[in-house]
């Protein structure tokens, strides 16, 4: 008999511990929530941010026009398509075909190519800073001077800076020291020796 009283004793105060007021002295845990992107981040593109444009194995393409004036008046007209390929981070191997249009002694057309390294210094968002410059030759239908020479090489090189408008489409401007001679390859009395500033606007565009 007092086994069963001493039994129910125990199973009263354990009930009685583990009543409402013990359930509430327990700690509460929470409902772990997940974070879920909106619709609109799906539908949404990625904007390209200018330091991503000029990343190693990037490709690039460049057209745009340029002008320049020298002693005398002589002037230099041309038209520049090229492709580039960056080499590694902000820094571009780029191949211009160019169209010439030269006022020297004879106003002459012509065409040339021209090889030109191209490394981005200053890069953010929207907009960059950079210096190129390189070598190149011309040939024109008429000599330059009298006498003269139909090929000539190019020497240019200056600042520059790109301007992103586009997902895909960079403003590109710039200003370049130019050079043209024929490195005295005939003689010195037949050298052009061709030197001014150049000044160049146009678009670059990654393709790949």
């Amino acid at each position: 008999m007092k086994i069963k009283t001493f039994s129910g004793s125990m199973i009263l105060a354990l009930a009685l511990s583990l009543g409402p007021g013990a359930a509430q002295d327990q700690p509460s845990v929470e409902n772990p929530t997940l974070d879920v992107p909106s619709k609109s981040a799906f539908l949404a593109p990625a904007q390209p941010q200018a330091d991503s444009l000029f990343k190693a194995s990037k490709w690039v393409f460049t057209g745009y026009g340029s002008g320049a004036v020298g002693k005398s008046s002589h002037q230099v007209c041309a038209g520049h398509i090229g492709v580039g390929y960056h080499l590694i981070d902000y820094l571009s191997l780029n191949l211009e075909a160019v169209g010439y249009i030269v006022d020297h002694a004879h106003k002459s057309g012509g065409g040339g190519l021209d090889l030109l390294p191209r490394w981005h210094y200053l890069v953010r968002e929207n907009w960059s800073l950079y210096l190129d410059g390189g070598l190149g030759f011309t040939y024109t239908r008429d000599t330059l001077r009298d006498p003269g020479t139909h090929f000539n090489f190019t020497v240019q090189a200056g600042p520059g800076a790109t301007y992103r408008f586009s997902d895909r489409f960079n403003a590109l401007m710039g200003y370049r020291w130019f050079h043209i001679s024929n490195a005295r390859i005939r003689g010195k009395n037949r050298n052009v020796g061709f030197d001014s500033p150049m000044f160049y606007l146009g678009v670059m565009s990654t393709f790949w």
